[in-house]
């Protein structure tokens, strides 16, 4: 999903990439189900990723998603309780860093504070 201000903006940049699900905005998927910029396991347009892009493949809620995976889920940054669920398809788990390292970052970035991703963004060397 990609939020009404990004929408906005991404639309300025890229206008034909953008579709409606509902009231909400997605960047359109090719006929195999891949998003438009992702070139073999890379984005194109890593300058540009909207916040859902940027955080994949963590999936930063503020309630669980299912109370009996709760607390694996839970994490707490600054007294604020988070829960961080990760996709599993990303080809990049297990080849970087401890995925512990990330949630701060995920959680900055969630929070709108400019973050630099160190962690949430693996070397592509690690590919």
């Amino acid at each position: 999903m990609v939020s009404r201000g990004e929408a906005s903006k991404f639309l300025q940049k890229y206008p034909w990439s953008l579709e409606s699900l509902g009231a909400k905005s997605i960047i359109k998927h090719n006929p195999w189900g891949r998003c438009v910029f992702q070139v073999g396991n890379l984005c194109s347009i890593q300058h540009d990723k909207p916040l859902a892009c940027r955080l994949w493949p963590f999936h930063p809620r503020l309630k669980p998603l299912r109370t009996e995976d709760a607390g694996e889920a839970e994490y707490s940054h600054q007294g604020q309780r988070y829960y961080i669920y990760v996709d599993r398809r990303c080809v990049g788990l297990g080849k970087g860093p401890p995925i512990t390292l990330a949630l701060a970052e995920v959680v900055r970035m969630v929070e709108g504070i400019p973050t630099q991703p160190k962690y949430t963004t693996i070397p592509l060397q690690l590919l």
